[in-house]
């Protein structure tokens, strides 16, 4: 079971660049603690959007046909992207629970942020993503050209 996560919020046009780019874009100033095999929860509207495995380390380059203000990216493979609303499933309680026990009631600033959530709270999210979306946990550590398993993968 993977134990390392960042959850982290983007704007629908946002997350369908970065998906067909394979990359995260992020518009604030991020922490440099991004590395190879962390997991990113990515949620819009507070529904969960997309889940991606990082594949290498967090740059200041930007990228060609992105705006501007996302200075920062690193290279993501998504392992599950729904881009249909009817595909999401809301944020949920569980995933607040773990978020409220790994930094306090004001977690917003460290989803803003990006922050590395613990590693026992990571693993306790993705038992309840087990439960909630179309991904089996080997395509979790397959690389994608391997990857067979239920859901849209990109």
């Amino acid at each position: 079971m993977p134990n390392s996560l960042r959850i982290a919020s983007a704007t629908e046009e946002m997350l369908v660049r970065c998906v067909r780019r394979q990359i995260w874009a992020a518009r604030t100033r991020l922490r440099r603690d991004w590395s190879e095999g962390q997991y990113l929860l990515v949620r819009v509207e507070s529904r969960l959007a997309a889940l991606g495995r990082v594949l290498g380390e967090l740059e200041n380059k930007g990228c060609d046909g992105l705006d501007e203000r996302y200075p920062m990216t690193v290279p993501v493979d998504w392992v599950w992207f729904a881009d249909r609303l009817g595909e999401r499933r809301p944020f949920g309680d569980e995933i607040r629970i773990e978020l409220r026990d790994a930094w306090g009631e004001h977690y917003g600033f460290k989803i803003l942020n990006q922050t590395l959530l613990p590693a026992k709270n990571a693993r306790r999210v993705f038992v309840h993503l087990k439960k909630l979306l179309p991904v089996t946990f080997d395509a979790l550590t397959t690389p994608a050209s391997r990857r067979r398993s239920e859901g849209r993968h990109v």
